[in-house]
């Protein structure tokens, strides 16, 4: 009876490990990030409106005096999601206000992953809104001379509205790597081959506003539905 006992708890416990595969979510909260990132006057703050569900969302702001540094982050974080190794999706929803300014000249990044490697901080993917389009900019293998490229995940995106991005990356350095992106629940990039800088390096993932003025003023866009997980039902903020 004991025996069949324990092996009844061993059955329920993998199953529950089996389903257990959020790694970390978030929904519409400062709280629960690894840190939340906002130089200068810049803000990430918690909003009753506009949310994509639920009762809040973060709200993301900058402003540039027209001198000094004109890169800033208002970014929220959270560390060690990703690895050579790993299978991973990253989900979230993401909002441009109405007054949304397309940028033809600077791309505004609204979600990095990155790694702190030998050369210092090092994105792998930047997701940048450059005019009325969203663009991946990629720096895989080397993390100290990195092979670049850029790929149009679409255009345009629209203001006013939310929008859903889960990335899918199975982390690899080699020619065993996969690499997809949805938008708003349609697949737009499916690659496979290298998808990560080289080495045992551990990941952290940004959602947000990382500003890049070229005319004093301010940005401000939302995000809500954040998940690492190891599925894309699960990462998909309009599945959970």
């Amino acid at each position: 009876m004991k025996l069949k006992s324990l092996s009844l708890i061993t059955i329920l416990a993998a199953g529950l490990s089996a389903h257990a595969t959020v790694v970390f979510q978030n929904d519409g909260t400062t709280s629960g990030w690894s840190y939340t990132s906002h130089d200068g006057s810049g803000s990430v703050t918690q909003v009753s409106s506009p949310t994509y569900k639920g009762s809040t969302a973060l709200k993301h702001y900058q402003t540039w005096s027209g001198s000094g540094d004109y890169t800033l982050h208002s970014e929220a974080v959270i560390r060690d999601v990703g690895k050579n190794g790993w299978n991973r999706y990253y989900g979230w929803a993401l909002y441009l206000p109405s007054n949304w300014s397309y940028n033809s000249s600077r791309g505004q990044s609204v979600s990095q992953l990155a790694a702190d490697t030998s050369c210092g901080g090092q994105q792998t993917d930047m997701f940048q809104m450059l005019s009325t389009h969203l663009e991946v900019k990629r720096e895989l293998l080397d993390p100290c001379n990195p092979t670049r490229s850029t790929l149009t995940v679409v255009d345009p995106v629209s203001a006013g509205v939310w929008h859903r991005i889960v990335i899918h990356k199975l982390w690899a350095s080699d020619s065993s790597g996969v690499y997809q992106v949805w938008y708003d629940g349609s697949k737009k990039i499916d690659k496979t081959g290298a998808n990560s800088h080289t080495g045992s390096y551990l990941y952290r993932w940004s959602i947000g506003l990382y500003a890049n003025f070229n005319s004093a003023g301010s940005r401000t866009l939302y995000t809500d539905h954040a998940r690492c997980t190891s599925s894309y039902n699960e990462a998909d903020p309009a599945q959970w």
